[in-house]
């Protein structure tokens, strides 16, 4: 299995990033790497040449970044070196203003059209926003897309499902009793797991997160729908490979 969305390239792994790329070895498949500024983006693309075929990257802006044309800049320059874009979407609870939401959608339409041109999937952030980014999504005529990292009502995530799009559940579902209905109620068929590391760790003790703990999202996985964890780790790897296209 993989872990489908991480952040290997923020500073919080400059001081052993290979080691946690190698604990992760021991476990997994792959990771998806989420560059998300100029300086991760490049680090991001380092580590899935150095790691080819264990890391993949995705380029993308928090929905909160000002907008940035070097960065679009950056993106198509070495689209061929990714498997998706984003992450991006909306975050409303950042952004409260009018104005501020209208700017996180217009950099949002932007990785839309960019992920059109290229026939690309998205890797979609949506705290607080996730019916208006389903609608949005709808509205586009998106056909690939992964909501990131999603804690949203379960009436979203099954719309979301309904249309073709994945929910993608972090290793907070350890501890999170509000995520709970989203464990029980989505199909496997149409869940990624994934560890958003360096945040959201599943163990007390270790407050980075890592890859290699997506494991404990797993257990919890097969806990709630009483299933082994074999078959999570098969089911959610095979919807990764499928949607990443590896």
């Amino acid at each position: 299995m993989l872990d489908a969305h991480c952040h290997l390239s923020f500073k919080a792994f400059n001081r052993d990033r290979d080691e946690v790329v190698e604990r992760a070895r021991g476990v997994l498949g792959g990771v998806i790497d989420c560059g998300a500024t100029l300086a991760t983006m490049e680090r991001s693309l380092d580590l899935s040449a150095r790691y080819e075929g264990f890391v993949h990257s995705t380029l993308g802006l928090h929905p909160s970044s000002p907008f940035d044309p070097a960065v679009f800049e950056y993106i198509e320059k070495n689209i061929d070196k990714v498997v998706a874009l984003g992450e991006t979407g909306l975050d409303y609870h950042y952004a409260k203003s009018e104005g501020e939401r209208r700017a996180q959608l217009e950099t949002f339409g932007r990785f839309v059209e960019l992920a059109r041109d290229y026939d690309l999937p998205l890797v979609i952030h949506s705290r607080e926003a996730e019916g208006a980014v389903l609608d949005y999504l709808l509205s586009q005529r998106v056909e690939r897309a992964v909501f990131h990292c999603f804690s949203g009502p379960l009436e979203v995530a099954l719309r979301a499902v309904g249309a073709g799009y994945k929910i993608s559940l972090a290793t907070n579902i350890c501890y999170s009793e509000s995520h709970g209905p989203l464990v029980e109620g989505i199909g496997l068929e149409h869940i990624l797991l994934e560890t958003d590391a360096p945040y959201l760790s599943p163990l007390k003790e270790q407050r980075r997160n890592e890859p290699a703990l997506v494991v404990h999202g797993v257990a919890k996985v097969a806990e709630a729908k009483g299933v082994a964890r074999g078959e999570v780790e098969r089911a959610v790897g095979r919807n990764a490979r499928s949607f990443f296209g590896l």
